[in-house]
């Protein structure tokens, strides 16, 4: 005859362990993500929150409306620069802001397509502009180039570059820029915690 026992539950395995993890600041940013800290701090600073459900949506298309509200500051603008653009849109103030210091511009037909999404070498012309009005200097470029360096913009390129220089921006996997992909909220989140203590380098300089 053979017996068979079952196994005994070990009552410790099942005990709560205090200081385990925070619940998630937003559920759909995972701490094994690699923008997880970013977000977390981009969150912590003030610069990015949730939807009305609490999710920070990080593959979601940031807008140009959206890029430049994280950049502006309290301001009352001079007059509507953009045709549609209305004075009491939410991104008014600062789509105005940034249009009056040329850190962003328009298209021909003086629009701004607010809720269209910026591309990621738009980002880098709006972040070097910004810079510009601070530091007024190009660092020295690396070289350097992307593996899809002919798919930048001739207009975008020496931004381009130039953020690569001051470490706000790398390549994929596969170290291509992909210019014209649309900037996601998880590398928006990404590049303005490093623009800001780029910025922050600056002051203390």
């Amino acid at each position: 005859h053979v017996s068979f026992r079952y196994p005994t539950k070990n009552q410790q395995a099942y005990e709560y362990v205090a200081g385990g993890y925070e619940p998630l600041r937003f559920p759909d940013v995972k701490r094994s993500s690699w923008y997880y800290d970013y977000v977390e701090k981009a969150a912590s600073m003030g610069l990015f929150a949730g939807d009305e459900n609490g999710f920070f949506n990080p593959g979601d298309a940031i807008t140009r409306a959206e890029f430049v509200q994280v950049l502006y500051n309290d301001y009352v603008p001079q007059e509507m620069l953009f045709s549609d653009v209305k004075a009491d849109a939410w991104y008014a103030n600062a789509v105005n802001w940034a249009g009056e210091n040329h850190v962003i511009a328009g298209y021909e037909n003086n629009t701004f397509k607010p809720n269209a999404p910026i591309t990621r070498e738009e980002m880098c012309v709006v972040l070097e502009n910004y810079i510009q009005k601070v530091e007024q200097a190009v660092p020295e470029h690396r070289a350097f180039a992307f593996p899809d360096d002919e798919e930048i913009s001739s207009w975008a390129e020496k931004s381009v570059y130039a953020c690569y220089d001051r470490g706000l921006v790398s390549g994929d996997e596969k170290g291509n820029f992909n210019p014209s992909d649309n900037t996601s909220r998880s590398e928006a989140a990404t590049v303005f915690v490093k623009f800001t203590d780029y910025l922050a380098v600056l002051e203390t300089a």
